[in-house]
């Protein structure tokens, strides 16, 4: 841990320590949750836990904010976790993780530039917002269309809520990024590089094809997180209309052009806010792979082109529902997501409907459908369409302040009536 976090301590304090009229702020959370799984034989044998198991785990994560003036910001974070889990049956510790992490060392640097606004340059370990959507986003091809807590399409956060949604995209990476101001501010043209400094190598997501696994395992970003460095930029251009927005479009390639990126989204509102994102990659090379069945496979660029091609659209709406207390309203608030490949034809859809009947208590329900069509474009002799159904339950309540205690329960395939999969409870500090 010492050697992972010593270069970047470093480097932040050199940048902030020498900062006139600094402004040292600290904020982060602390959690703490425990759950009960309870598992079909054929589950417990594909994951490799009992039956009945008990998962427990902590968190610790802690973020410093210094400000000087309006010209500079930096950001330090990290994470300390430890997970547990427990096969209740034989009453034995199974797994016994412990890990830290480095989230967030970055500064943001402010400049004059000729319209009169100002240039903002930002370097470091840093998120990165491209596209839009908090499930799925296409427009996402820096970190991937799916956040990495969401990428197992057996699993879902078990809340709705406003402050479950803002942990769900939290990916960081090492980038150098600026944005420069046109056209009195309604253009922004964003050059970047991303320098994965930490070793790591990308993550497939379940039930897609084996090309789309082997993409994954090649270091492709629209099918997981890549472990190369790549280079481009995205232009914005906003309309300040209610109607559309914004509209963006970016590319993104390695130094050797093996992968080029591109997307292009956005946003807006048509009695409902919506945000639409497409995206696709250009390859120079085939890949070739063992499948399943372990024959060789190989494919060409165009296919691989088919494959990394998706859509994603996303549909929210808030309504204000009268009470018997007219001082205070009821919240029901409403959003829809789908990622889409149209050469593939997996389909994933995730709705949330969240209501809050006072500021401290709120409900939401959410359900996950997944169609995949793993061999449409693995020519295997099976095509046979595959279909989940999940359904998760969160009750959320606020006791006091920035103390936040969720409990939830999960459904894994309402389809079939499997019954409860998963019974939680955390609660969680913020300050």
């Amino acid at each position: 841990m010492v050697k992972k976090f010593f270069l970047p301590v470093v480097i932040f304090f050199l940048l902030t320590r020498f900062l006139p009229a600094q402004d040292v702020s600290f904020g982060g959370k602390f959690s703490f949750g425990t759950a009960y799984l309870h598992l079909t034989d054929s589950e417990s044998d594909a994951q490799g836990v009992p039956e009945n198991t008990l998962v427990s785990n902590g968190l610790v994560q802690l973020l410093m904010t210094v400000t000087s003036g309006t010209v500079v910001r930096a950001y330090f974070g990290g994470t300390v976790s430890d997970y547990a889990c427990t096969d209740i049956s034989g009453n034995a510790v199974i797994s016994d993780q412990k890990s830290e992490s480095l989230d967030k060392a970055y500064i943001k640097l402010r400049f004059p530039w000729f319209t009169g606004q100002r240039m903002r340059l930002s370097l470091g370990k840093m998120p990165l917002s491209w596209g839009y959507g908090v499930v799925f986003n296409a427009g996402d091809i820096v970190f991937g269309p799916e956040p990495e807590s969401f990428k197992n399409s057996e699993t879902v956060f078990s809340g709705g809520t406003e402050s479950s949604l803002s942990d769900l995209r939290t990916s960081t990476d090492w980038i150098v990024n600026a944005s420069v101001p046109l056209l009195d501010g309604k253009l922004a043209v964003e050059p970047v590089a991303v320098l994965p400094l930490e070793s790591g190598s990308a993550a497939a997501v379940s039930g897609e094809s084996e090309l789309y696994s082997a993409l994954a395992d090649s270091g492709s970003t629209l099918s997981g997180r890549s472990g190369y460095p790549r280079a481009g930029g995205r232009i914005m251009f906003m309309s300040y209309l209610e109607q559309i927005e914004t509209v963006e479009a970016g590319y993104l390639t390695d130094f050797t052009a093996a992968e080029q990126q591109f997307y292009a989204a956005a946003d807006g509102n048509l009695y409902v806010d919506y945000n639409l994102c497409a995206a696709f990659s250009l390859f120079k090379d085939s890949l070739s792979f063992t499948g399943s069945s372990g024959t060789e496979k190989k494919y060409t660029p165009s296919e691989q082109t088919k494959e990394c091609t998706m859509l994603s659209l996303g549909l929210s709406k808030i309504f204000s529902v009268a009470a018997f207390d007219a001082a205070q309203a009821h919240t029901l608030s409403l959003r829809a997501e789908t990622l889409y490949y149209p050469f593939s034809g997996t389909v994933k859809i995730c709705t949330i409907s969240s209501f809050s009947f006072t500021p401290a208590l709120s409900s939401s329900v959410t359900w996950l459908f997944t169609r995949t069509s793993p061999d449409s474009l693995a020519g295997q002799a099976s095509s046979v369409q595959e279909y989940i159904h999940l359904l998760a339950l969160n009750l959320e309540i606020i006791p006091a302040g920035s103390f936040t205690v969720n409990a939830a329960a999960v459904l894994p395939d309402i389809q079939k009536a499997a019954g409860i999969q998963e019974l939680s409870l955390s609660c969680t500090y913020r300050f």
